[in-house]
């Protein structure tokens, strides 16, 4: 008797595994799908950061190589650096001292921004004056020296 009591709760026990197994099975289904949609999404998530990262890569260049605009904007937000003060000088041709009468500024001035690291602040009028010849070419600032150079002998005769 203790064997048919066993084979019954044996018999039972399968049962009722078949029957679970036959109602978790579309569950089972699902799930698996359900898998396989959060796999795909994430790989897409993944392209997509990768693409808008290298977009932004490519807008921040853009940027960088645009000239600045003459608005009132481009004023207070241009990045002046002493690199860029040299190389204009030199493009130039220029001593620090006519450099400085360019600008308008003393040539002790333009000896210490040349010596700085990263961006110079500098003060609204000299800035004004750098952000207003930097385009210029190298006869457009002997021009404007011989000019500043006229009016200061002038200046001087007068006195």
């Amino acid at each position: 008797m203790p064997n048919l009591a066993k084979t019954l709760n044996d018999e039972i026990r399968r049962l009722a595994r078949k029957e679970v197994k036959t109602a978790l099975a579309d569950t089972q289904q699902r799930t698996a799908s359900l898998k396989k949609t959060v796999s795909a999404l994430k790989q897409q998530v993944a392209k997509l950061e990768r693409e808008n990262k290298r977009l932004a890569a490519g807008l921040g260049r853009a940027q960088t190589t645009q000239p600045a605009s003459t608005g009132e904007g481009a004023e207070t937000s241009a990045r002046i650096t002493a690199k860029g003060i040299r190389s204009l000088r030199r493009k130039w041709g220029f001593t620090r001292e006519q450099f400085a009468a360019v600008l308008a500024v003393s040539p002790q001035s333009v000896f210490q921004w040349e010596r700085k690291d990263g961006p110079l602040r500098l003060r609204t009028k000299a800035k004004e004056a750098y952000l207003q010849v930097r385009d210029w070419g190298a006869r457009e600032a002997r021009e404007h020296l011989a000019s500043r150079k006229k009016s200061s002998r002038k200046r001087r005769a007068r006195k």
